[in-house]
């Protein structure tokens, strides 16, 4: 915004989705609100503003984009609500990510996909240590051998918990969620177990 003046951030009425990792807002009084920097501009400055929100429609590839004035409050401290040119979305179709808090910047999105990604992260090192512990319980205390498909079904979740963590890291980054600054520790993580558990596998049945 080179050669804009700020007034301040402030609040509109609407929802924001994230699409094609592209912030959307869509109208309404009811649905929300929100939050953004106000500008500004002259009118050139304005068309130049048009022609960019026209790349980001077609990067985002849904609904369609235009300029509306909308009333814009807390600005200021003390200072009335004011109007300001906007861009917002109609007509999307499909179900879309939206983002409660209204801020781009800071979305607020409870980490679920995070945390299921941190999970399978923890679920492969408890794996590998209690499968062994529960056969050697088994053997030097002659208690009930562990059955076949009990094993199975555990090197199965081994194997299945890095693909599904990273999935799920994929999903977490995508919705921008809380705590997603700690998704690539975890990534680098879940592929570094990954490629482990593919070779000590690739060694096991060659």
């Amino acid at each position: 915004m080179n050669q804009a003046e700020i007034v301040g951030g402030g609040w509109a009425p609407g929802r924001l989705h994230s699409i094609a990792e592209q912030p959307v807002m869509v109208r309404g009084e009811d649905v929300g609100r929100v939050l953004g920097e106000v500008y500004r501009v002259g009118m050139d400055h304005l068309e130049e503003l048009d022609r960019i929100m026209e790349t980001v429609a077609a990067i985002v590839g849904n609904g369609r984009c235009r300029r509306v004035r909308v009333v814009v409050s807390e600005v200021k401290l003390n200072h009335p609500p004011m109007e300001a040119w906007t861009w917002q979305w109609e007509d999307l179709e499909g179900q879309h990510p939206t983002l409660s808090s209204g801020d781009w910047l800071n979305p607020g999105l409870a980490p679920l996909f995070t945390f299921i990604a941190f999970s399978c992260l923890l679920l492969i090192p408890v794996l590998s240590v209690a499968l062994p512990l529960v056969y050697y319980t088994s053997r030097t205390k002659g208690t009930t051998p562990v059955p076949p498909l009990v094993s199975y079904v555990v090197v199965g979740l081994m194997v299945g918990a890095p693909v599904a963590g990273l999935y799920a890291a994929y999903l977490a980054h995508r919705r921008k969620e809380r705590w997603s600054g700690c998704l690539l520790l975890i990534v680098i993580a879940l592929a570094g177990l990954l490629l482990i558990l593919g070779i000590n596998l690739s060694q096991a049945f060659l």
